[in-house]
């Protein structure tokens, strides 16, 4: 796709959107699997899909699930929060509940998989090591890498399980290989995070589980309170020690994670709704809108107007 091609898609995406408000907060598995979609496997909790080029008329979504695109041959591309991403063939990218997906769009030779799944079986298939799962993502939102032999000949399996659609151990059979295709992204997982001097400690230790635990307070949240002391009291623990955590597992003090969420959402309704300033300010739950103008300017530079103005004209 040529970049003046991707640019006017892009305007007129946005431009369809904002007359149709179509936001979905915290969207669920079949939000976004269209009605005529020829899924694979489908039990609500779980959904693999085969041709992604038929979501890429889908509105801006705040997902409530885990996701994997497979992509074969050809481009796909969308934004994750605040980045733009874009993988080839051969290139899985995953990346974990609560994050914003906007932008999809694929090259007409794009063949590629998309699996969804939901915390709860997620964690019901890597069982202990979801903390693997959660320890890589949790922290960098997604993860692109490459597919070699060995992981071909995975989800080679994994297609062949789907194959058995009458039996009556057919969840079982997917769950069984589903299991051996996460594990494989795992490895994967750790691989990437060898090297970060931030992920050099026990991914199943109380500060590490803590972390994860109030980062996906965070994330789950339409309005997201901007008081450390809040999240500690979720978490029955004081605000010091919550502190310390995030300091020792991530390198970052736990405002600066609540602010970076709370900006990807402001983000998020300048790009994709015509909502003014003002009511963005009360739909995200800011005090008042002069609060909100200079939470904007403080950490995205520019007035929210200003953003407005860049994010439609591509910038």
């Amino acid at each position: 796709m040529s970049e003046k091609t991707i640019t006017f898609a892009r305007k007129l995406l946005l431009k369809t959107m904002r007359k149709n408000k179509q936001i979905l907060f915290n969207a669920g598995l079949s939000d976004i699997i269209p009605e005529t979609a020829e899924v694979r496997y489908n039990d609500d909790e779980l959904i693999i899909f085969d041709d992604v080029r038929k979501l890429s008329d889908f509105s801006s979504y705040k997902i409530s699930f885990n996701f994997v695109f497979s992509c074969m041959s050809g481009r796909i591309q969308f934004r994750i929060g605040n980045e733009q991403v874009a993988i080839h063939a051969d290139q899985v990218i995953v990346a974990h509940s609560h994050v914003t997906l906007e932008d999809f769009m694929t090259s007409p030779d794009a063949v590629c998989g998309l699996l969804c799944v939901n915390d709860r079986v997620l964690k019901e298939i890597l069982r202990e090591q979801i903390s693997i799962w959660n320890n890589a993502l949790y922290q960098r939102h997604y993860a692109i890498f490459e597919v070699n032999p060995k992981g071909r000949r995975v989800w080679q399996q994994m297609e062949y399980a789907l194959q058995f659609e009458k039996s009556i151990f057919r969840q079982q059979i997917v769950f069984s290989m589903l299991r051996a295709a996460f594990l494989k992204l795992c490895e994967e997982l750790l691989n990437l995070t060898t090297d970060d001097a931030q992920n050099k400690h026990d991914p199943n230790s109380r500060a590490t589980l803590l972390f994860h635990n109030f980062l996906k307070n965070i994330q789950k949240r339409k309005v997201k309170k901007l008081h450390v002391a809040d999240y500690a009291n979720e978490l029955c623990i004081t605000s010091k020690y919550l502190s310390s955590v995030c300091q020792k597992v991530s390198g970052k003090p736990p405002i600066e994670w609540i602010a970076e969420y709370v900006v990807q959402d402001i983000a998020y309704y300048l790009r994709n709704t015509d909502l003014s300033a003002k009511e963005i300010s009360t739909e995200l739950g800011f005090p008042n809108p002069s609060f909100f103008g200079k939470f904007v300017r403080d950490h995205l530079g520019c007035t929210p107007t200003e953003f407005r103005q860049k994010a439609v004209a591509g910038e």
